[in-house]
């Protein structure tokens, strides 16, 4: 599981917040404790990458847990800086997404279990997110291209966080998860009372696709950390549980085929294996790129 799959979740995942958040009921234990477990794990390499790419560029050497096929295809700097930069500042908008999601759930519901856990979390995200910033303005082997088009990835991200965290500020103000907090209230603000923006409604069904588009070429370099981001990935799926899939559009012999006890991971698989094989919407707009 790559980055960019993971801002179709956060997609996913903004559009189920309303009901996530109203039904007030405990979230996965199993699902919380991967989240954060995995996610350190992650954070952890992430730590690690980054530093070696503050070395000098004659020292810069892939991570050992990124494949060999994957350093034999690039140039050790090319491969370990693009793919773990980009793999940051994409995964990012899940990141914030799923932390005021949950975070929202937590004071709906009058507790303080799960807020500490997704603040972890997003407090380590935003560490890497300000160290990779660093490197795109002096790191090694970043040429002013390359900063131009990562920053471009950075600032998109940024946008679309904004966006789908305004569909959550609908039902609880957890505005400091946004990069701009008054713009996800102006967004929360079009939102509220216009029923084209509601769930379903062909102005939030073409802003997804939109958002889809805008990471749909974004190159899906291998950093290693796959195997970590699809378990991430389950753990969030896992906290909604099996009426999700029926939201998303799924057939139901999909959700059937999932027993209440199963591996979160067969909620990802169900999950992409339905996202992927969609068509593209036709005409969808697509947000130009800031200047």
């Amino acid at each position: 599981m790559h980055a960019q799959d993971f801002v179709e979740l956060a997609a996913l995942v903004a559009d189920n917040a309303s009901g996530l958040i109203a039904t007030g009921r405990p979230l996965s234990d199993e699902a919380l404790v991967q989240y954060w477990s995995v996610s350190k794990c992650r954070l952890q390499r992430w730590s690690k990458s980054l530093k070696l790419l503050s070395a000098a560029p004659g020292k810069i050497q892939p991570p050992h847990w990124a494949s060999a096929a994957a350093a034999a295809t690039e140039p050790p700097i090319a491969a370990a800086t693009h793919a773990v930069l980009r793999e940051i500042l994409t995964s990012e908008v899940l990141t914030r997404v799923w932390a005021a999601t949950a975070t929202a759930h937590d004071r709906r519901r009058n507790a303080g279990d799960v807020e500490p856990i997704v603040r972890s979390v997003y407090a380590g995200h935003l560490e890497a997110r300000n160290r990779t910033l660093v490197v795109l303005a002096r790191g090694p082997g970043i040429s002013t291209q390359d900063a131009v088009t990562l920053n471009r990835l950075r600032r998109r991200a940024e946008r679309w966080s904004d966006l789908l965290l305004g569909r959550i500020l609908l039902d609880a103000d957890v505005s400091e998860f946004a990069f701009d907090a008054e713009l996800a209230r102006e967004f929360a603000h079009d939102f509220r009372g216009q029923q084209s923006w509601q769930r379903g409604g062909k102005a939030w069904a073409l802003a997804l696709a939109s958002l889809r588009a805008s990471f749909r070429d974004e190159p899906k370099t291998i950093t290693g950390n796959e195997a970590l981001n699809e378990q991430i990935a389950a753990a969030v799926l896992g906290c909604f549980g099996r009426e999700l899939f029926d939201s998303a559009g799924l057939p139901l012999r999909h959700a059937a085929a999932v027993p209440p006890k199963a591996d979160h991971q067969a909620f990802v698989d169900a999950f992409f294996v339905h996202h992927r094989s969609a068509k593209p919407v036709r005409g969808a707009p697509r947000l130009t790129d800031p200047r």
